[in-house]
């Protein structure tokens, strides 16, 4: 059965994350706001915001920002670091068109309808608008690792490259910068080890159940699994 918690929620993943709860933190979405670079007093919308590491991050930079999240527990946290609002990325109660930049960092796949979220978050973008994504991508392959009990991670929604950039194009956007950011996958196994003694080990103690190597960050069929920064303009 699913975890009750959902994995971002969780105690578990902050031991090996941080208050970024991704891989890369802001070092990460350093170099995205790099590529994009955004003047300041840029309107960005951080989709799926946390507990505020990216909020915080554009509040030192200039940017005028908005959190949304779905997670009231987080959402607590995040309001430290600027606006927040209860909101699901599938419908963000936003004007069309109303912010230069969207952060969607380890986010998009959570999401069950991943066209929808892509549509609202063009939605809400001016044309030209930048979306920073970075997240879980499988390097073959046409289908996520079954994600078994551990539904709430975002190991289950990883899509190939080629499916995600068809995707954003379908949508509206059309990504401008891709590239390969594994090592920070690389980075998060490894402090799961020193945390949990394994990555399988870090999964058991928080789904309460053995998981599939593909879903574990570790075994052979881990390897599939790749993490990426994409940067999509709307067109």
């Amino acid at each position: 059965m699913p975890h009750p918690q959902p994995l971002y929620e969780s105690g578990h993943l902050r031991l090996v994350t941080g208050a970024s709860l991704r891989p890369g933190g802001v070092a990460l979405t350093r170099k995205a706001l790099e590529i994009c670079a955004f003047t300041q007093g840029s309107r960005i919308l951080d989709a799926g915001c946390g507990a505020g590491s990216t909020l915080a991050l554009l509040g030192e930079m200039g940017f005028a920002h908005l959190g949304v999240d779905k997670s009231a527990m987080l959402l607590r946290e995040a309001a430290a670091y600027g606006k927040v609002m209860l909101a699901d990325i599938l419908d963000l109660p936003l004007k069309d068109g109303c912010f230069v930049g969207v952060m969607c960092e380890c986010v998009f796949s959570l999401q069950l309808d991943k066209p929808a979220a892509l549509r609202e978050i063009c939605r809400v973008l001016e044309t030209g608008g930048k979306l920073i994504l970075s997240d879980l991508y499988l390097r073959k392959g046409e289908a996520a690792p079954a994600a078994g009990g551990l539904a709430g991670s975002c190991l289950a929604g990883a899509l190939p490259l080629a499916v995600l950039q068809n995707m954003l194009e379908q949508c509206g956007l059309k990504a401008m910068h891709v590239s390969d950011e594994s090592y920070y996958l690389r980075e998060l196994a490894a402090r799961m080890i020193l945390k949990f003694g394994s990555p399988a080990a870090f999964w058991r103690q928080w789904s309460g159940q053995d998981a599939e190597p593909e879903t574990c960050l570790c075994g052979e069929a881990a390897k599939n699994l790749g993490y990426l920064l994409v940067v999509a303009e709307k067109l």
